[in-house]
């Protein structure tokens, strides 16, 4: 009886101590910039957003002709520790964009669920 009680409560233990696998969102995001006249300032905005927390990736495309450009880049969104925590939100590429004088139109994003 002793040793049926002792299996008992080693396998409550470990099923009970076994911890969960969190998922982690990897988000592309394509931010679209219209009438661009100064490739420089869009290479700054695509500078300033590489060296953000979570980020990765991050390059554009120009499309001279339509004085068109495409900011591409990746998101990696980790499980919240909190209600407040804010470590983990998505860069406001908006406000960098629009603070650059340039001319935001729209954006769009991919969402990826990876398990650890």
């Amino acid at each position: 009886m002793k040793k049926i009680v002792f299996v008992f409560f080693m396998i409550a233990s470990c099923l009970g101590f076994a911890q969960k696998k969190a998922d982690i969102n990897k988000i592309q995001y394509h931010y679209t910039v219209l009438n661009v006249e100064n490739e420089q300032l869009v290479q700054q905005v695509v500078d300033e957003i590489s060296v953000l927390k979570n980020v990765s990736d991050c390059k554009y495309r120009m499309k001279p002709e339509k004085k068109m450009v495409e900011i591409t880049f990746i998101f990696i969104e980790h499980p919240r520790k909190g209600e407040g925590d804010e470590s983990n939100s998505p860069p406001n590429v908006k406000k960098l964009i629009l603070d650059k004088g340039l001319q935001y139109n729209s954006f769009t994003f991919e969402k990826e669920k990876i398990t650890e």
